[in-house]
């Protein structure tokens, strides 16, 4: 006896609710630091776990699933890539692996621990105060240079959600980061305007990262992409990626993106 888990996808749909999501911790973030700052409240209970710069918190591990939640799909395309012998199939490999990375640093806060040896190794202030942006735009400049051609080769709509998704990601990971530091180096790190900055940069992470899901579901839906796990009678999971068109005769029910006209 054989099981199948269908599930059906339609990428502006989980986009519009992972927004929603996000939206919802980046206010509560907001009012707990005009609460603090403005208000002069020290202990608003359950608030603080809404703090968007610190560690161990619900916006962490939420941006932790988003950006494991890409590397997850990206793999998928890889699969599918290997599977059809594309010659960018490394490509998205690799992509797989750097999301998977970035959410292990999300949540562990990695990057950070390069802030004090690059300072010193540079001597860095002001805007490179937290100097783990020098190796990070290195290797943002070295990774663009990579994938143009990766790029290049993706249907427009695709290739046009990815860059602006990066754009959005990189702008807060790092533009946020460089205002960031120019202000801590100069104000410190307590008031009310570093505050709005960090918030501005785990903002449009979040936002680069949802942007991103929606264009790579989007992708998947132009390519025709299905999902399929079954468990068979002994235990075992076969599993296949496979544009619509390859799909195995007797196999019936889709499982990851829903290609119905409706779908957003």
């Amino acid at each position: 006896m054989n099981s199948k888990l269908t599930l059906h996808v339609a990428p502006g749909k989980t986009a519009y609710v992972l927004a929603g999501l996000a939206f919802i911790q980046i206010i509560i973030s907001l009012a707990y630091h005009f609460g603090y700052h403005i208000g002069g409240y020290t202990d608003i209970p359950g608030m603080s776990k809404f703090h968007l710069d610190r560690e161990a918190n619900i916006p962490t591990y939420f941006s932790g699933l988003l950006l494991i939640s890409v590397a997850a799909l990206l793999g998928l395309i890889a699969l599918q890539k290997n599977n059809q012998q594309d010659k960018y199939k490394r490509h998205w490999a690799m992509l797989s692996v750097i999301f998977l990375a970035l959410s292990f640093d999300e949540v562990a806060s990695i990057h950070e621990l390069l802030v004090v040896p690059m300072r010193s190794l540079f001597g860095a202030s002001g805007i490179f105060y937290f100097a783990w942006v020098i190796p990070g735009i290195a290797f943002v400049t070295i990774l663009a240079i990579s994938y143009w051609r990766f790029l290049w080769n993706l249907p427009p709509r695709s290739r046009n959600l990815f860059v602006l998704s990066a754009v959005i990601f990189v702008g807060g990971a790092i533009g946020f980061e460089l205002m960031g530091g120019f202000h801590a180096d100069n104000h410190g790190q307590t008031d009310l305007t570093y505050s709005l900055l960090t918030s501005g940069e785990e903002t449009m992470e979040m936002a680069g990262v949802i942007t991103f899901i929606y264009a790579i579901l989007d992708y998947m839906r132009g390519q025709s992409m299905m999902v399929e796990l079954m468990l068979d009678g002994r235990g075992e999971w076969p599993a296949a990626v496979l544009p619509n068109e390859q799909r195995a005769t007797g196999v019936t029910e889709p499982a990851a993106v829903n290609r119905n006209a409706g779908d957003v």
